[in-house]
């Protein structure tokens, strides 16, 4: 960390764009793994019991969740045009830091790799993976089902079925592990490690480089 206020961080010598390389294929490594894993997990796990890799520790079991972190907002009519929003809106904001982020040390770029790269993985959840869930009707019927499904549960109650399945977007998670016996953590998946690893590496580097951003001058996001 430079001593004297008016001396230019070091590392602002390097150019940018092999950085912004490097983020980017941190950034498509990470989402062709997670992709790929979810695939698999949707191949091997569904309709089957857990796979126990460490009894108590760490195990494989196929869930599908409709809302973010820990489930939350997962039965909210809107969540998933809420989450695709915010995403998208994250991602314009990290792709701008890419260009403009008035350093160039590459922690900061593989920070920005890996929130980007596990972003775009569960936002194509949201975009395209669709599940399918068993709604009775004895349970009545959601708000977005009776919008959403008005022809599924016409066609149901005509031919006199009391429950019928409704599709629905949502993300992929499949690993488990135990914080505690008997205490699971919510499931996730690699881009929500991506996601985790990323945030608390750019925040590291803001906490760690702040004072080198805020003496090194303006950014420039034309000069690559």
């Amino acid at each position: 960390m430079p001593t004297d206020p008016h001396q230019r961080d070091p590392t602002q010598q390097r150019s940018r764009g092999p950085l912004v390389v490097l983020a980017g294929t941190i950034a498509a490594a990470i989402f062709a793994l997670d992709q790929a894993t979810k695939a698999w997990a949707l191949t091997q796990l569904q309709g089957k019991p857990a796979v126990i890799l460490h009894s108590g520790v760490l195990e494989l079991e196929l869930v599908f969740n409709t809302g973010s972190a820990f489930g939350i907002l997962r039965d909210a009519p809107w969540a998933r045009a809420f989450f695709i929003t915010v995403t998208v809106s994250s991602l314009f904001y990290f792709a701008y830091l890419l260009r403009t982020l008035a350093t160039r040390r590459p922690s900061a770029f593989i920070a920005l790799g890996s929130i980007l790269g596990g972003s775009l993985g569960n936002l194509t959840d949201r975009l395209i993976r669709v599940v399918h869930r068993r709604q009775y009707f004895s349970r009545g019927f959601r708000f977005e089902d009776v919008v959403d499904h008005a022809t599924i549960i016409q066609t149901s109650l005509e031919e006199g079925r009391t429950w019928s399945e409704f599709p629905q977007h949502a993300v992929v998670d499949f690993i488990v592990i135990y914080y505690r016996p008997h205490h699971r953590w919510p499931a996730f998946n690699v881009a929500d490690i991506a996601l985790s690893c990323g945030i608390a590496v750019f925040i590291f580097f803001l906490y760690r480089y702040i004072s080198d951003i805020s003496t090194s001058g303006p950014p420039s996001p034309t000069r690559l």
